[in-house]
């Protein structure tokens, strides 16, 4: 299904690339070359689609590595402001962990891990909009 979506995204560039008005090749090359960066991308990854899941899972565990630290570096900057430092620390080591585990058990879980962390990343994030939204209407009725 990625692979489809990279092609029809292919397929688009190229018309794209055919029905734009550049007068000049240089922005028509452009679309082109991003067209077919796609459709290569998406035989890469009908052709082998194992490795493009160990690829997907290791770039998913930099993502989650990056938002961990993000998420810490804002506990930090709001560490001295009641409790507003608290959720997004744990949430920041929970990323952390989730990179661990993600790097633990490659290659034989790159094909169910991405969507069940995905999953557990969006419930969490889901629970710190909720609270934070809680706590500035709280503020606002103060």
């Amino acid at each position: 299904m990625f692979g489809d979506f990279i092609f029809a995204g292919g397929i688009i560039q190229f018309v794209h690339a055919i029905q734009s008005k550049e007068k000049e090749w240089a922005g028509k090359l452009q679309h082109f070359a991003i067209a077919i960066i796609y459709i290569i991308a998406c035989l890469v990854i009908f052709w082998d689609p194992f490795s493009t899941s160990f690829i997907l899972t290791i770039f998913l565990a930099s993502v989650f590595a990056v938002i961990g630290v993000a998420r810490i570096w804002y506990a930090f900057y709001y560490k001295g402001q009641d409790w507003k430092w608290v959720l997004p620390a744990l949430l920041g080591l929970f990323d952390l962990v989730l990179t661990g585990i993600i790097l633990a058990t490659l290659p034989e879980s790159a094909l169910w891990l991405i969507g069940l962390f995905i999953a557990i990343e969006i419930l969490f994030n889901g629970w710190f909009l909720l609270m934070l939204g809680l706590r500035v209407r709280k503020t606002d009725v103060s």
